[in-house]
């Protein structure tokens, strides 16, 4: 007698019972079908529990992809400098009349010293930071907190990729200034700012010399102006070359493969050099210690910082709470599928009298949980992309807001702007489609050729997809669109 094929005796659990008595084993594709259908069921059945189930996972994978995102960011503070390793910070433990002062300051003259009378010093930067300074280009005055007074090494010793100029002259010359992209935008506009004479606090003629890409956020210490530190010389020569004169923090980039802690032990022969007949004066002593760039934001923490840092504790209390909902949202979905589980007790032993094997069993349990935590990526995932079309959405608004203002003064209709303001995300995200449709439909037929019995992938499923994107961002598009669109024209056009 031929062997029947499983479709001519369709796929209801009386036919697969049908053919597993006959003594037919059920090909792998149909199995994986019925889990998917099952599990499909059981979430529409359930849908309360569904919902706890799936949400609750989904809050607590949440929460810790977020605690993930900071540890993470915290971590990788400094380490975007392509000499980071080799970058250590000079810091002083000094007692004076038996006070005790441990700081990141260091004096003046102790970088130039340094690199002459020592081979493990391959380089050195002072960075000295001033108080709030107003500056002016023509008719613009800014009040600026975030300037830094360095040495000439700066972009040799850190890495801040510069945009116009030379990074090995830019800031040689005193009174020479260096901007971050964004500075000089703001000062600027789309003018070419090189050469262009700011005034210093009304006293100062500062010549711009270079631009740089802006600073990353990771960084123990940001700016957005980086002044000559020959300036200070040229201010007050006699001051900079005193040895008491603790005002900078000072970077030194170091050889490869140098200990720094065999280079600490050299420090206390060069203070006495410099500094020992004053130290025995005023009865005092003074050492210096090395502190690794990258270990600087979540281990120092001592007086006067460049600015405020984190610490390492911090991150081992968000690692600890970031595990322990994790526990709490696995255990609870642990215990809600424990729970049912005996309310399933008829549908195994069914699937046990057709033939189910114990592995297969826990396959299909296993595959029902996957699956309800593949929702709750998905969910999250989606979330998250419509926060950043919402993002997109508000800029697009705010970027041409006078031009929607002209547009209505012209006569254009609010339902016209709505569809000038949403046809551009949906070009992108057609753009998207196209793109991805190849390569899911590869990896769908790559995978299915796995399988005995094969079915043919459908085109609906691609436009589903498509309407389904289409629609998400249509709704989440439109609130912006419709605000933009309902503003006052008179008020649009006077919008900067």
């Amino acid at each position: 007698m031929a062997r029947p094929q499983l479709g001519q005796l369709g796929n209801s659990w009386l036919s697969i019972f049908v053919f597993l008595c006959e003594g037919y084993d059920l090909p792998e594709d149909v199995l994986i079908k019925n889990y998917l259908k099952s599990t499909l069921r059981s979430i529409k059945r359930h849908k309360g529990y569904a919902f706890i189930n799936i949400a609750g996972l989904a809050i607590g994978m949440a929460c810790c992809i977020l605690i993930l995102m900071y540890i993470t960011t915290e971590l990788r503070y400094d380490r975007y400098h392509e000499n980071a390793d080799r970058i250590f910070r000079l810091g002083l433990d000094a007692n004076m009349g038996g006070t005790t002062v441990v700081t990141p300051i260091s004096n003046v003259p102790s970088a130039p010293t340094l690199i002459q009378g020592y081979p493990e010093v391959l380089n050195a930067v002072r960075i000295r930071t001033v108080s709030k300074r107003a500056m002016q280009y023509e008719d613009k005055i800014f009040f600026e907190n975030s300037i830094l007074y360095v040495d000439s090494a700066v972009f040799q010793v850190f890495t801040f990729p510069m945009i116009k100029g030379d990074p090995t002259t830019a800031l040689k010359p005193a009174y020479s200034i260096v901007l971050t992209e964004e500075t000089a935008r703001r000062y600027f506009g789309n003018e070419n700012p090189m050469g262009k004479i700011l005034k210093y606090n009304n006293q100062y003629d500062f010549t711009v010399t270079g631009v740089i890409e802006n600073v990353p956020h990771n960084s123990h210490f940001t700016f957005d102006m980086l002044c000559s530190y020959e300036t200070l010389y040229d201010l007050d020569r006699k001051a900079m070359e005193e040895w008491f004169n603790f005002r900078d923090y000072t970077y030194l980039l170091l050889s490869e493969g140098i200990d720094y802690k065999e280079l600490e032990q050299k420090f206390p022969a060069l203070i006495d050099k410099y500094m020992g007949d004053m130290l025995k004066a005023l009865g005092g002593e003074i050492d210096f210690f090395l502190q690794p760039l990258k270990s600087i934001h979540l281990h120092s923490n001592m007086e006067n910082e460049i600015r405020p840092n984190s610490s390492i504790t911090y991150i081992y209390i968000f690692a600890a709470i970031g595990l322990f909902i994790l526990c709490i949202a696995c255990i609870n979905f642990m215990n809600l599928a424990t729970a049912r589980s005996s309310t399933r007790a008829k549908e195994v032993g069914m699937r046990k009298v057709v033939g189910a094997k114990r592995k297969e069993l826990i396959w299909q349990f296993l595959g029902e949980r996957l699956s309800d935590i593949f929702s709750s990526f998905s969910v999250f995932a989606i979330f998250i992309a419509c926060l950043g079309l919402f993002g997109m959405a508000s800029f697009a608004a705010e970027q041409r807001t006078k031009e929607i203002g002209i547009r209505k003064v012209l006569g254009a209709s609010v339902t016209g702007v709505v569809v000038l303001l949403s046809k551009d995300f949906l070009k992108l995200i057609v753009a998207a489609n196209i793109i991805a449709w190849p390569l899911a439909y590869f990896g769908m037929n790559k995978w299915m050729q796995n399988f005995a019995y094969k079915s043919g992938i459908d085109l609906w499923v691609f436009l589903y997809t498509v309407i389904l994107a289409v629609g998400i961002a249509l709704i989440t598009v439109s609130y912006q669109s419709i605000k933009a669109a309902l503003l006052n024209p008179v008020d649009a056009i006077k919008y900067e």
